[in-house]
């Protein structure tokens, strides 16, 4: 019977052990400042390695209370460079140190992430934030990076003319729309208007005519010229500078919004962030 009790005790130690060692190399939930319990760690932990796979990236979430001296941005552009991570990564960082949320994009998650679409998930998880729950701010996040990814594989990410709520229909009737033709006809309808104004006010002026001379404009004998004189008084000019391009702020190419983009460590990155 001991013998028994001892073999099942060792195996109940190994196999607590072996779970706490693979839960301790979760590599897309890293909760160093410890806002979650066990349970939420796993969960979500199990729910971005699924994303992940699925969509082919890597997606993280960080929770830090102290950024090693550096700034909310360059620590989670650090984060996202691990050995562990692939090319592609997006990973949203809860500093508790400056009680900031931020966003790193790394590979084709800049394009995929665009600066309108890190704005729209900020948005979507500063409330939760706010109120301390932590777990609905990394929920949150994934889902709305699992929509992102999938948008993007379509071939049209979402941006600044096209979010998530939208009607497709209106956003792709829109990008058909030829603006130069509307503009035109706005601008010839605008002088007919013109044109039909001008004629009706001249045609309730008819006690006035038209005069081909100057002097039948001028009263005899009330403009007497004693002295002429040419005096340069000024000149102006106009000066128009040519806007440059800056093409390198716009990554994603769509609807005039795209990714801006900086580099850390020499690595290219995407993102964004806000105080909660």
């Amino acid at each position: 019977m001991k013998k028994r009790l001892t073999a099942l005790f060792i195996f109940m130690a190994l196999f607590l052990a072996i779970s706490i060692t693979a839960f301790a190399e979760s590599k897309y939930v890293v909760d160093d400042a410890d806002l979650l319990t066990d349970n939420q760690e796993s969960f979500l932990s199990s729910k971005l390695e699924g994303i992940s796979n699925r969509q082919g990236i890597d997606v993280v979430a960080v929770t830090t209370e102290d950024t090693e001296l550096l700034d909310t941005a360059t620590y989670a552009d650090v984060c996202a460079q691990r050995d562990e991570y692939g090319p592609d990564v997006v990973l949203l960082l809860i500093d508790m140190q400056s009680r900031k949320l931020y966003i790193s994009t790394k590979g084709k998650c800049i394009a995929a992430f665009t600066d309108a679409g890190l704005n729209f998930i900020l948005d979507e998880i500063m409330d939760y934030a706010s109120a301390s729950d932590y777990t609905s701010v990394i929920e949150t996040f994934a889902d709305d990076a699992d929509e992102f990814m999938a948008q993007y594989n379509t071939g049209r990410p979402y941006d600044t003319d096209f979010l998530p709520g939208q009607d497709t229909k209106q956003a792709n009737a829109l990008d058909g729309f030829d603006w130069g033709k509307a503009a035109l006809i706005a601008i010839v309808i605008g002088l007919l208007i013109a044109l039909i104004i001008t004629l009706v006010m001249r045609s309730t002026h008819k006690s006035v005519s038209y005069k081909t001379e100057a002097h039948d404009y001028m009263v005899p004998g009330s403009m007497v010229l004693t002295n002429s004189s040419d005096q340069f008084l000024y000149v102006h000019i106009d000066r128009t500078p040519i806007p440059k391009s800056n093409d390198s702020n716009n990554r994603g190419g769509f609807g005039g919004g795209g990714s801006s983009t900086h580099f850390t460590n020499g690595v290219q990155h995407g993102g964004m962030g806000r105080g909660f």
